[in-house]
This record gives structure tokens, C-alpha cells and sequence, in this order.
């Protein structure tokens, strides 16, 4: 598989993103980074957007459109603009948060985080400024009751 990797550089967008499109630009690069993108991924980024909150008042057309200027800056100015205007649109602690949840859900989709995986999203908790206590605490809120199911039925055997 190959390594997922953060965009580099300090290359800057012209446009500027939402908040909520920051989230999907997020979810984007997540599933493109290792040069595929999966329909598990799509579709498990198409389920995540219809729970989130912010995307509660969005009509089709109008994520059509946010995507289509997302889609955009990726292709016209790469995407480490796309990146860093992402991360730029988050106004508070709570995006940065849902954006680091996108990201673990969309690489964790295929039930397993390899050590380039792990990597990727340890270097955008710290893009985002999210402490290693919070980004556990995170994790156990997403992957909690995975992991005390794995347990047991590894005892169980």
C-alpha cells in the first residue's frame, strides 16, 4: 500500500474555504493521499458529511458546488493549497477535531491502521494543534467499543 502522505509545502489557495468545505477537503485528501481512492472510502465520506451536523442545511446542489470549487483547487493548484486552505478555514477546536475524526475514519475504513496511516494522522493532529491526551481520547471515542470487542473474543478463544 502506499504511504500516505500530507500535501507539503506552504503553497496558499486563491479561494478560501468554509469551514464545513475544509472538512471536505480534509475527507478528500484523506481518501486520495495514497494515490487511489477507493468506493468504500466515497462512500463511507458521502455517509459522514449526511451525519454531520454542519452539513444538516445543505442542499445537494449547494455540496455539489462546494465540492466542485474543493475539486478545483486541488487540480489547479495542487494539493498542498488545497491543504493548507483547509486547515486555514477551521475556526475553532471543534472542526479542527471533526476534521482529525474525518481523517481517522476515512484511513480506518478498511479496519486497520498500518504504521504509515498512523503516521499521516499524527502529522495533522499536530497541523491541527490537537494534544496527544485529546487525540487518544479521540480515538477511544471512535474505535472504543471496536477494540473491547476484539478483546474478548481474543479471550474468548
Amino acid at each position: 500500500m502506499p504511504k500516505r502522505r500530507i500535501p507539503s509545502g506552504n503553497a496558499k489557495s486563491q479561494q478560501s474555504l468554509t469551514p464545513d468545505e475544509g472538512l471536505i477537503g480534509i475527507g478528500l485528501l484523506s481518501m486520495a493521499l495514497d494515490g487511489k481512492v477507493e468506493s468504500v472510502e466515497t462512500e463511507l465520506l458521502v455517509e459522514l458529511l449526511d451525519e454531520i451536523e454542519y452539513f444538516e442545511e445543505y442542499s445537494e446542489a449547494e455540496i455539489d458546488e462546494s465540492l466542485n470549487k474543493i475539486k478545483s483547487i486541488a487540480r489547479e493548484e495542487g494539493g498542498a493549497a488545497l491543504f493548507n486552505a483547509s486547515l486555514a478555514a477551521f475556526e475553532d477546536e471543534e472542526y479542527q477535531e471533526a476534521a482529525l475524526m474525518i481523517a481517522m475514519l476515512v484511513v480506518s475504513v478498511d479496519d486497520e491502521i498500518p504504521d504509515e496511516e498512523e503516521e499521516y494522522l499524527t502529522e495533522i493532529q499536530q497541523q491541527l494543534g490537537i494534544s496527544d491526551e485529546r487525540y487518544d481520547e479521540l480515538i477511544d471515542e471512535l474505535f472504543g467499543d471496536e477494540e473491547e470487542e476484539e478483546e474478548e473474543e481474543e479471550e474468548e478463544e
